[in-house]
């Protein structure tokens, strides 16, 4: 058989491939293929052959692929490989030059040097590339980076050895036109100012930078925005933004109103934020700020708000969220446990028949109203997968609106193998 016609069935083999488990499909048509190459060195030729890995996708397969079939894979796939996916492969220590990648993703791959991440992100033609976490990344990696013309996103969040500071170098020095860029955890450096005016993104994460109220210049691209974990950003910060195109916006766990719980400032920036289907305001309520006031201005001003985080909200009244819940008729998600909410509140969400309400510890709700509404709820949103299997998902726990409360949670079957370790 030619030998273009043998490269045609395994590649067959492996996109249709129907294992068990978690071996089914492309990956375990893949595993397949490293398993078969052990037969002879012809079949390993065959299947290590290049033009069968263009998607170099090994993270199902990081626990258990030897460095030695990965360098092989690697090698053969240099031409042809437009997919690198090596997350949690933390005993590799060197990559191999893919002049034609256009997505790389390097997550937990904590062996690898500046100079060996280097070598892969000098292709040309990358668009994502994912780095976060890895420690190897540098201002030398950045600069090769900074060299790309095509890359849209870029992730390299909780990586210790640059600053907000050496990101804006690279922004000032990169020609590429980014949509999603992603440095939660990076120090600011002193510098976080001048990142956030380079940042004409589209999605931009900079959870804990720790900004400050002067950083906040942002432009006016900008749709979806996470600021959470910086505490010493201030309500005055809102006075300094101006995003009008701002579809989600994630405030988690400040400190705005530990000392001056007014929400004026916040109030005054929603009236310029029509477009806004989702906030996060979780735990930054807890000191007061969020009340119903900030609640009226989301009615007034966010016709288009799907989603809303306010747990711990301790100002807010049940009255004010059922207005809230009447408002917003496009609301589907209302996370507010430990708030005051009560049994009213829950039965004005759950007419809807749609959505998620959380109400945990919310101490109002009672165990026969719960009763009352359990019937059309589902007490846990499940989802299918191997990685489901252990949580014993059953048909209903996909269907219909999903209920957490206290009382909800004695309707969940404790799995076999849990109640034996008990």
């Amino acid at each position: 058989i030619p030998r273009e016609l043998q490269l045609l069935i395994l590649r067959t083999v492996a996109e249709t491939w129907e294992g068990k488990g978690r071996w089914t499909g492309e990956i375990g048509g893949k595993r397949q293929l490293i398993r078969i190459s052990q037969v002879s060195r012809s079949w390993r030729e065959l299947c290590l052959d290049g033009q069968l890995w263009a998607n170099v996708d090994l993270a199902p397969m990081a626990p258990y692929l030897h460095p030695r079939t990965y360098r092989r894979i690697t090698d053969s796939a240099r031409t042809y490989a437009k997919t690198l996916n090596l997350r949690g492969m933390d005993s590799i220590s060197a990559l191999t030059i893919m002049p034609n990648l256009t997505r790389l993703d390097l997550r937990g791959c904590r062996g690898l040097s500046s100079a060996e991440i280097c070598k892969v992100v000098t292709a040309p033609g990358l668009e994502a590339v994912n780095l976060k976490g890895v420690q190897g990344v540098t201002v030398d990696v950045l600069a090769q980076l900074a060299g790309g013309r095509y890359l849209e996103t870029l992730d390299v969040s909780r990586c210790r050895s640059i600053d907000l500071g050496d990101m804006a170098d690279f922004l000032r020095r990169s020609p590429s036109e980014l949509k999603d860029l992603r440095v939660a955890g990076l120090s600011a450096g002193g510098r976080g100012g001048e990142f956030a005016r380079l940042a004409k993104v589209e999605r931009l994460d900079m959870l804990g930078c720790e900004l400050e109220d002067g950083d906040m210049e942002l432009p006016d691209t900008i749709t979806h925005l996470v600021l959470s974990s910086n505490p010493a950003l201030s309500v005055d910060m809102f006075k300094r933004l101006e995003l009008p195109n701002l579809i989600s916006l994630e405030l988690a766990d400040m400190d705005f109103f530990r000392e001056t719980p007014n929400p004026r400032p916040l109030i005054d920036f929603l009236r310029s934020t029509t477009r806004l289907q989702k906030l996060d305001l979780d735990g930054t309520g807890s000191h007061g700020g969020v009340n119903d006031r900030v609640l009226e201005a989301l009615v007034r001003f966010c016709p288009n708000l799907t989603e809303l985080h306010i747990s711990h909200a301790r100002l807010v009244s049940p009255d004010g969220l059922i207005r809230l819940i009447r408002g917003c008729s496009k609301l589907a998600v209302l996370e507010a446990d430990n708030t005051p909410a009560n049994n009213a509140v829950m039965r004005e969400f759950v007419k809807r028949r749609r959505g998620r309400l959380n109400l945990q510890d919310c101490r109002a709700v009672t165990a026969a109203a719960y009763s009352e509404v359990a019937a059309g709820t589902r007490p846990r949103e499940g989802w299918e997968g191997r990685e489901a299997l252990p949580f014993s998902y059953e048909v209903g726990d996909r269907e219909g609106l999903v209920l957490k409360t206290f009382w909800s949670w004695r309707r969940v079957g404790v799995p076999r193998a849990w109640r034996e370790a008990r």
